[in-house]
């Protein structure tokens, strides 16, 4: 018999580790942590909480707090989850490990770059998440970051922009969301590799990437005092993006022969194959090479702009 008491210490040690977990390995702010905690002590919905709070999401239709609800028992979504870790295994080879987590939660280690810096994608499947399912298109696996070179706010840097490409222009990884069928943690894996050496090249400022985490000091201060004309600061000039190398992008097309040659990518292309919109797609590429359009701007000397179309 568990009494009472024992109860509430042993929940007390879960709150402890899952706390320690999240500053010290994902490296969010304690304070940030500790309120997360206090709403939600399932790993995957505070790991959801926080990553929402990063980007500034609390009150976001479809994207705020109030939709990270857990989800219900779905032998479907474990299906999809056993399918997803088998293609992970297939692809990335030695990259790829599994882990027990608690309470029978499944946690996804994969390495995303091991020189000169090192990075290491964590995703947590566990019985609260509702990954993968077209029911819940706002719901990205729960992950984090972990890194033995890089500073705690540069993985949240990057973890800040991995969340935003669910919303943003990345119609592919919206496209798996919505569909619920999985596959989305190697599309994650590829945008880390990209994303990476621009924020390390780049870093970003602290004070950005915490700020919706972490209270400015001038919060507190009376609006008189906050709204105190200041100096003009200086802008900087933009950074400019490194281009590629030769060799990067001989690696590229390497590795991309070496994925294609590989069974697994085989059998997802027979299932692809199958599908109605594969059938099409030559009518689709078709019906776009035969009707672009060049549209021409320019002056016409009466202070009024020319437009006029020509078929290419």
């Amino acid at each position: 018999m568990v009494t009472g008491a024992a109860k509430g210490g042993q929940n007390q040690l879960v709150r402890g580790w899952l706390v320690d977990k999240l500053v010290r390995k994902a490296g969010f702010p304690r304070a940030a942590v500790e309120a997360a905690v206090a709403v939600e002590e399932r790993e995957s919905l505070a790991l959801e909480y926080l990553g929402r709070r990063l980007c500034g999401w609390d009150e976001d239709a479809g994207w705020g707090l109030e939709t990270l609800t857990p989800a219900d028992p779905d032998e479907e979504r474990d299906i999809l989850r056993d399918e997803e870790v088998l293609a992970l295994e297939a692809l990335l080879g030695e990259r790829f490990r599994e882990e027990a987590g608690k309470e029978g939660a499944r946690e996804l280690v994969i390495s995303v770059a091991s020189a000169p810096d090192d990075l290491t994608l964590h995703v947590v499947f566990d019985s609260a998440s509702p990954y993968p399912s077209a029911q819940y298109p706002t719901r990205p696996p729960a992950f984090y970051l972990t890194s033995n070179t890089l500073p705690a706010y540069m993985r949240l840097a990057l973890h800040a922009d991995m969340l935003r490409q669910f919303r943003g222009d990345r119609h592919d990884l919206v496209g798996m969301l919505e569909a619920g069928s999985g596959g989305v943690v190697l599309s994650m894996v590829e945008h880390l590799e990209t994303s990476l050496p621009d924020v390390v090249a780049n870093p970003p400022n602290v004070a950005d990437v915490t700020k919706h985490l972490v209270p400015r000091p001038d919060d507190d201060e009376p609006e008189e005092v906050r709204t105190a004309p200041q100096k003009e600061k200086k802008t900087r000039g933009k950074r400019k993006h490194r281009a590629a190398t030769a060799e990067q992008h001989e690696a590229a097309r390497q590795q991309q022969k070496r994925m294609m040659a590989d069974p697994a990518y085989e059998e997802m292309m027979r299932v692809r194959r199958s599908l109605p919109a594969w059938k099409e797609r030559e009518n689709i590429c078709r019906a776009l090479e035969s009707n672009r359009v060049l549209v021409v701007v320019g002056e016409t000397g009466l202070i009024q702009s020319l437009t006029f179309p020509l078929a290419l």
